[in-house]
């Protein structure tokens, strides 16, 4: 742009738009084989896969109350459930829900109410 003198936004925009774009799309861009769309709809049951897919794993210890803290809150496991190792991990998705796993194995809790 420089060679071209071009010495405010407006004339830079400009020079874009008539000259660079058009010689660079001739250059790089290249024709489909087909018109056809691969794009597939995505399910529900897929769309909430995604939702765990990205969360964000946390480890913490059970305590012997069987409860745990989490960003700021308490929740209680509930007792009937066999638990094989006391470190958790809370896995937060990107909408907040929450869910905890022993090992590989979904836990079943409660979130207790703040004092």
């Amino acid at each position: 742009m420089r060679l071209a003198e071009i010495k405010t936004y407006q004339e830079a925009n400009e020079f874009l738009k008539s000259y660079y774009l058009p010689k660079h799309n001739l250059k790089f861009s290249v024709r489909p084989k087909d018109n056809w769309d691969y794009h597939k709809k995505i399910t529900q049951e897929e769309l909430i896969k995604l939702e765990w897919l990205f969360a964000k794993s946390n480890e913490r210890i059970l305590r012997k109350n069987w409860t745990i803290n989490y960003m700021k809150d308490t929740y209680q496991i509930i007792k009937n459930q066999e638990i094989s190792r006391y470190n958790l991990v809370v896995k937060e998705s990107i909408y907040w829900n929450i869910k905890i796993f022993n090992w590989k194995k979904e836990l079943q809790f409660t979130k207790l109410v703040s004092r």
